[in-house]
């Protein structure tokens, strides 16, 4: 599936290009070139918390990203989602609001 499709499907969500979005997501994809990592940057903007390798520290951190970088999308496997959620809920970390599209 091409970028413009993902985008597309994104934007329906009230995601727009520029903006953060975040990903509990097995195997991120790498950033291994410059030109990967730049556009990662300053297009794509993604954080990604690897569901292959989910403890605890990885989801504090990830949650402590998320309230820094405030995406406006998050997405992934339910089964993963609910793993986050259910941490996020039960942790010092105070949840923020969402945003209407």
């Amino acid at each position: 599936m091409g970028r413009g499709v993902l985008s597309t499907g994104d934007g329906w969500t009230g995601w727009r290009l520029g903006e953060w979005r975040a990903f509990v997501w097995g195997n991120p994809p790498p950033n291994d070139t410059w030109r990967a990592r730049l556009r990662d940057r300053l297009l794509d903007r993604c954080l990604f918390l690897d569901t292959l390798a989910m403890d605890e520290e990885q989801m504090d951190a990830f949650a402590r990203r998320i309230l820094s970088q405030r995406p406006t999308l998050l997405f992934g496997h339910a089964h993963s989602l609910n793993l986050f959620a259910r941490f996020w809920r039960r942790g010092p970390i105070r949840i923020p609001g969402s945003r209407r599209c």
